[in-house]
């Protein structure tokens, strides 16, 4: 399923960035009849980012790194790390923007370090969905070291945790950042399928439309538990893959827009919610009243593919951009 640049994954995560574009423009500018109605559609895909994580992981890095050197664990700290510092920074710069509203609700820093770190969620930290999934590459480092000595330890690991959280956090409320990290070992656990047993699914195209469509069928008439919405994570993510197999055969600049987008997948999450943000702060024209949303997500689109556009230009014409890229987010 997955080469070192597979541009069906790239198609995926570009949906995926473009589905929370979507997410966050209603909530900032729709109704609240309209959010409280459709919401629940997008729901997936804060955890389908942490699922692809987890799924690279064990699907490119395994194939790429040894796991009895140590350049795996480097790569997956460092880059955990990179995720802690930017969301902090992040963190820090909207609360000194936000200092008169005390918008993140800390009176102390050690009520900062503690939601930061532990207890925070998407209500009280900005850009939380970093936090798990560097969460889920250092766990990950420790389970493929464990692999030396247990070939199945990370599928144990994996269905444990998943089991503890549908039971324990069955309707899908507290512990956000375990709740996240296990969809993220979710994954870890599905990339260690084999190129075979994956092409197997995903060449059911029948199957995983029905799976899919009863899985729409079902949030549009009951509560979305833990263990559904983690299954459904699965299921649409398979969906959007196999539809990227077909889609990616039409040669049309929209596709070619998702995949730079998907190329760029970390940055434009932050640089989306920037947008969103700035629009909602101030009063510009048809995006002042909330029932706009469609018009806020189609120009935080716009803008976004614009940015990818010009950083991919930037960065192959400057050694200096494309290493400072480099050591931000890759």
């Amino acid at each position: 399923m997955v080469s070192e640049r597979d541009i069906n994954l790239d198609f995926t995560k570009g949906v995926l960035v473009i589905t929370m574009v979507l997410h966050h423009s209603m909530t900032y500018f729709a109704y609240i009849s309209i959010y409280s109605k459709y919401i629940k559609y997008l729901y997936f895909v804060t955890g389908a980012f942490v699922f692809i994580s987890g799924f690279i992981i064990s699907s490119i890095y395994l194939n790429k790194y040894n796991i009895h050197e140590t350049n795996i664990y480097r790569r997956l700290v460092s880059r955990g790390s990179k995720l802690l510092i930017i969301c902090m920074i992040l963190n820090i710069l909207s609360m000194i923007i936000n200092s008169s509203k005390s918008a993140l609700n800390y009176e102390t820093c050690s009520g900062f370090i503690g939601q930061f770190f532990l207890f925070g969620d998407w209500s009280t930290i900005a850009f939380s969905l970093l936090i798990p999934i560097a969460y889920t590459l250092f766990l990950s480092g420790l389970l493929i070291y464990a692999l030396q000595y247990h070939l199945n330890i990370i599928i144990y690991v994996s269905l444990s945790f998943f089991i503890y959280c549908s039971i324990m956090f069955y309707d899908n409320k507290e512990a956000y950042y375990l709740r996240f990290i296990t969809i993220g070992l979710c994954g870890l656990a599905a990339g260690l399928l084999s190129k075979e047993r994956i092409e197997v699914f995903i060449d059911q195209k029948l199957l995983i439309f029905i799976a899919y469509l009863a899985y729409i069928v079902y949030i549009s008439i009951y509560k979305q538990y833990y263990a559904i919405y983690v299954i459904g994570i699965i299921i649409t993510l398979i969906f959007i893959y196999k539809s990227s197999r077909c889609l990616l055969k039409i040669k049309h600049n929209i596709f070619d827009g998702i995949l730079l987008i998907g190329r760029y997948s970390l940055m434009l999450y932050i640089f989306q919610i920037f947008i969103l943000q700035l629009l909602h702060r101030t009063t510009l024209l048809f995006l002042t009243q909330a029932n706009n949303f469609c018009a806020a997500f189609l120009f935080t689109s716009l803008t976004m593919f614009i940015f990818a556009k010009l950083l991919d230009y930037l960065r192959s014409k400057s050694e200096i951009i494309n290493k400072t890229y480099k050591v931000i987010f890759a």
